[in-house]
This record gives structure tokens, C-alpha cells and sequence, in this order.
């Protein structure tokens, strides 16, 4: 039996889905969601006593508190939204788990896209299983990217860029994931 734990510590990228949440990614997310949930919550209580005559606020407080948790409550759909996407992604990885391979190919980076601080690169992955050779690409091709219009173009893929590596790879998902150096 494999050790899913000890293996899923070791994944750093889904080539479809781009960066594998880790322990200290979902405690930041979450300690972010909490924190921008508490202004609509303080929100809420103030208009609550101030509709019942506990306490009286300025007409101006109640419209900055109004106006600052709904620029919050946009932050936590946001967060809702990475936060679901990286659970799926999550029980994908455990999935894959029951028939992958771990096997070495070699990544070209087909095209990059320049931002301020690091690219974002689009990876061709070529390896060899069962004598036949597979190529893959990042990004899904059968996923609508209605919200993020990345296609496949990932910035933490640019440190597996045109080299050997060694992958995770799943026949059953036709999936791809990077391990650690």
C-alpha cells in the first residue's frame, strides 16, 4: 500500500491545474477568509443595533461599513472560489493516486507569457510508458476557463521548464504531477 500522505508532500504542480496547495497555503487561505468575513459579521452587528436603538451610529459610519464589507464579502467569494478549486484538486491528486507511475521526462516550455516578476510558461511534457511515448500539455484542454483565462500558462511552471524531471504520471486521468527535487 503507498504511503498517499507521504507521496501527496512531495507533489508540487498538477500540469493541468497549476500549484498544489500545500499545509501552510490552506492555513494562510483560510486564516484570510476568516479575517475578511469578520468586517461583514461587525457589519451586520452594528446595523442590527442600530435598527434597535442599542446604540447610534453617524448615517457616515454605517455607509463606510456598508461600502467595506461588500468590497470584503467580494474578497470571500473569491477566496470560496480558490478554495474550492484547490479541494477538487486535492481529491484529483488522491484519485490519481490508486494507478500512478512515477516515471522522468523531459519539459519544454512552448511559449511564456512576461508579467513584472516572473514569466508564466506553457509546458510540453514528453515521456515514455509502456513503450509508448506520451506528450501532454499543461493546462485542461477540455476545461472552460470562463473566469481565469490562463490556459495552461502557469508561473511556478517556469522552474520545471526545459529539463529532466521526475513526474507522477496517472493513465487512468491522464494526469501529470511534478515531485519535488
Amino acid at each position: 500500500m503507498i504511503d498517499k500522505k507521504g507521496i501527496y508532500k512531495n507533489i508540487d504542480v498538477s500540469l493541468k491545474e497549476g500549484k498544489v496547495f500545500k499545509r501552510q497555503d490552506w492555513i494562510i487561505t483560510y486564516s484570510l477568509f476568516v479575517s475578511c468575513l469578520m468586517l461583514p459579521i461587525c457589519g451586520v452587528v452594528c446595523f442590527l443595533l442600530s435598527i434597535y436603538g442599542i446604540e447610534n451610529f453617524a448615517n457616515e459610519d454605517l455607509f463606510v461599513l456598508t461600502c467595506s464589507s461588500i468590497i470584503m464579502l467580494f474578497l470571500v467569494v473569491g477566496i470560496v472560489f480558490v478554495l474550492v478549486q484547490k479541494g477538487r484538486l486535492r481529491k484529483k491528486i488522491y484519485l490519481c493516486f490508486d494507478d500512478a507511475v512515477e516515471l522522468y521526462a523531459k519539459t519544454v516550455a512552448i511559449d511564456r507569457i512576461y508579467y513584472p516578476i516572473r514569466p508564466a510558461t506553457k509546458l510540453m511534457v514528453t515521456f515514455y510508458y509502456n513503450k509508448r511515448r506520451h506528450t501532454l500539455y499543461s493546462g485542461d484542454p477540455n476545461k472552460n476557463y470562463y473566469i481565469i483565462k490562463n490556459n495552461g500558462y502557469y508561473k511556478i511552471l517556469e522552474r520545471y521548464a526545459d529539463k529532466k524531471v521526475k513526474i507522477l504520471y496517472s493513465p487512468k486521468y491522464d494526469e501529470v504531477f511534478f515531485l519535488k527535487k
